[in-house]
């Protein structure tokens, strides 16, 4: 309908309204096709919840039950179950970057470090020579490193919550040895090695045990032994191999020799007295390293 200019307002009011009055039916029930269109949103709906649930069993492992709704109700198609909520995980406390460098640091140069779990790993850094299953002959189980790390080769052992290692030449003992000895002991118990005849001068009590040479009192420091103690330096052979033995009798008791097996770097008793030296010398806590 198009207003002539001339035409007053008043008498396009009134053609409006009889025009109006006799508007023709609607072709289509208007009711029924608001319905069907609510259903075909329902649909939709339910057809992207199904995409977005895989999606999230996939990329974060979310579960959520996406249903399809009762057609009668217009907000039927909800989310309709909610899994238990996954526990947050304990945050690790923060650590400031001096902590950080310097745990770094302390761990780069040690061949066992501590893994992401808290259990003992190998060094990432370290070279692998060699690696077996080792089972010792009490039973216990093991992984047996041969490393490399930094320059120095070192023997290493795992289990889930514990760990040892030993730079090479690790007393002359092969791979297998020294971890049949970490896990199960040595064979001989310090006491079965020697006694103190007299004064400071030692004996074998261990059957085949040949001296080839001791030092009587050879003044290890109060860390070894108290004052006035019987001690002794022994080289000694069994079996076609040498040991060098560092020997004690404390209040009395039977003679203690700690023993250590010839290897590349200790070859002669006055290289171990050094290394003995060394070992109980006071360090920075007042104590000492020791033999063991």
């Amino acid at each position: 309908m198009s207003r002539h200019p001339e035409e007053p307002v008043q008498d396009m009011i009134d053609r409006l309204a009889k025009e109006l009055a006799h508007a023709p039916e609607p072709g289509f029930d208007i009711a029924s096709t608001v319905a069907s269109g609510r259903k075909a949103v329902r649909r939709r709906r339910i057809a992207a919840g199904a995409v977005v649930l895989a999606t999230a069993l996939v990329v974060g492992g979310t579960a959520w039950l996406v249903a399809p709704g009762n057609d009668d109700q217009p907000d039927s198609s909800q989310v309709a179950v909610e899994p238990k909520a996954t526990p947050t995980p304990t945050q690790t406390p923060t650590q400031t970057p001096t902590q950080t460098m310097s745990a770094g640091l302390e761990e780069e140069a040690e061949p066992v470090v501590t893994g992401t779990a808290g259990e003992p790993a190998i060094n990432p850094a370290a070279a692998v020579i060699e690696r077996d299953s080792f089972t010792a002959s009490n039973g216990k189980q093991a992984e047996i490193y041969h490393l490399r790390l930094h320059g120095t080769e070192y023997y290493v052992y795992l289990q889930p919550d514990s760990a040892s290692s030993f730079p090479l030449p690790a007393q002359g003992l092969t791979l297998r040895e020294w971890a049949e000895v970490q896990l199960v002991g040595p064979d001989i118990e310090d006491d079965q090695w020697l006694r103190f005849d007299r004064g400071s001068h030692v004996t074998p009590v261990l059957f085949g045990l040949e001296i080839v040479k001791q030092v009587q009192n050879p003044g290890l420091g109060e860390n070894f032994a108290p004052a006035g103690t019987p001690t002794a330096l022994v080289e000694a052979r069994l079996d076609g191999v040498t040991f060098f033995l560092a020997v004690r009798s404390i209040d009395g008791q039977r003679a203690e020799a700690i023993s250590y097996r010839r290897d590349d770097r200790i070859t002669t008793l006055q290289q171990f007295r050094t290394f003995a030296l060394n070992q109980y010398a006071e360090n920075e806590s007042g104590g000492s390293e020791g033999l063991r």
